[in-house]
C-alpha cells in the first residue's frame, strides 16, 4: 500500500504552500509555492541548510507546477535550474491595508517624538544593516537630526555594529501589527538594504502608510519599488545624501509618496487568487 495513504488525507491535488512537498506525494497533481531562493543563495540564514536544500530541489523536480511569488524568484529559479521555466507560473503577492487604531498612532507618538526613518526586521546577515547605519551615522556626523528606529529581533553578528553606533540606532522591542504602520506613518522613510529578497513586503507597507522609500538598487527591489521606492547602489555616502535628500526636499518627498500610492495598485490578492485558481484548474481537469 502507498505510504501516502497512511499520512495524507484523500486528496486530488497538493499545494506546498512554502518551498516543500512531503516525501511521500505521489500519483497526484502537485504545486509548490517558491518564496525565495534563501535555502541555496544566503544558507547562513537557515537552519540545517544541507538537508532542507536537497529537499526543496527534490520538490521542484516532482512539483507538477510551481508559483513563484515574484518575477525575480522565477528568474533565479530558471538560473538555477533550467529544466524548471516550462512550469513556472508567476503570482504576485497581494497587499491589503487593515484599519489603524487611533491608540497606536498614540502609543507611537508618544513614544518616539523625534525624527526617526525605520529598519524592519527580523535582521539576520543578510539584511545588511551597516549599510543604513553607516548612512545616518554619517548624517549625524553632519548635524542632521535623525537615528534609526530597529524593530524585530537582530542577529548576534550586528551587535559589534549596533555598539559602534550607539546614537544611530534606539530598538523599539516588541510592536503589534498596528503599532508597526503607526511607526510608519510618522516615519521619515523606510530603510531597506537588504541583500536579497524573494518579494520585499516591508516595501508595500511602507508606501501604503505614505512613508517614503530608500532601497538597495537590487533586482526584486526594482520590481516590487518600481518607480516608487529611491534604489540607490551599495555605498554609505550614497546612501546619506539619497536620505538627505528625502529628508529635506519637499517635492521630491511628495513625489515618492504619491508614486507609492500607485504602485500598490499593482498588488491585489484577487489577481494573486486568480493565478492559483487557473492552475488548480488546469492541473484537476
Amino acid at each position: 500500500m502507498n505510504l501516502a495513504w497512511w499520512v495524507l488525507p484523500p486528496y486530488n491535488l497538493y499545494w506546498g504552500t512554502n518551498h516543500l512537498l512531503p516525501q511521500f506525494c505521489f500519483g497526484k497533481s502537485t504545486v509548490l509555492t517558491v518564496h525565495d531562493l534563501l535555502i541555496l543563495k544566503h544558507p547562513d540564514d537557515q537552519p540545517y541548510p544541507q538537508y532542507y536544500a536537497q529537499r526543496f530541489v527534490s520538490s521542484l523536480r516532482r512539483a507538477d507546477r510551481i508559483v513563484a511569488i515574484s518575477k525575480t524568484t522565477a528568474s533565479d529559479l530558471i538560473d538555477l535550474f533550467p529544466w524548471t521555466k516550462d512550469k513556472i507560473t508567476i503570482a504576485l503577492q497581494g497587499y491589503e491595508q487593515s484599519l489603524l487604531p487611533r491608540k497606536d498612532l498614540k502609543t507611537i507618538r508618544e513614544r518616539f517624538p523625534y525624527p526617526y526613518v525605520v529598519m524592519l526586521g527580523g535582521h539576520r546577515p543578510r539584511k545588511n544593516l551597516a549599510l543604513g547605519i553607516e548612512a545616518v551615522a554619517l548624517l549625524q556626523k553632519q548635524g542632521v537630526p535623525i537615528r534609526i528606529l530597529l524593530t524585530g529581533d537582530v542577529h548576534g553578528c550586528f551587535q559589534p555594529l549596533l555598539q559602534q553606533y550607539p546614537d544611530a540606532v534606539q530598538r523599539t522591542g516588541m510592536l503589534t501589527r498596528g503599532e508597526l504602520a503607526a511607526l510608519l506613518i510618522y516615519s521619515q522613510a523606510l530603510l531597506s538594504p537588504s541583500l536579497y529578497e524573494g518579494f520585499g513586503l516591508p516595501l508595500l507597507e511602507a508606501m501604503a502608510a505614505g512613508c517614503p522609500v530608500l532601497a538597495l538598487d537590487t533586482p526584486i527591489y526594482r520590481e516590487v519599488g518600481s518607480d516608487a521606492a529611491l534604489l540607490v547602489p551599495h555605498d554609505p555616502e550614497g546612501w546619506a545624501n539619497a536620505l538627505d535628500r528625502l529628508l529635506h526636499d519637499s517635492m521630491l518627498r511628495k513625489e515618492h509618496i504619491e508614486r507609492g500610492f500607485e504602485n500598490l495598485k499593482r498588488f491585489n490578492w484577487d489577481k494573486t487568487a486568480e493565478v492559483y485558481s487557473k492552475t488548480f484548474h488546469q492541473l484537476l481537469n
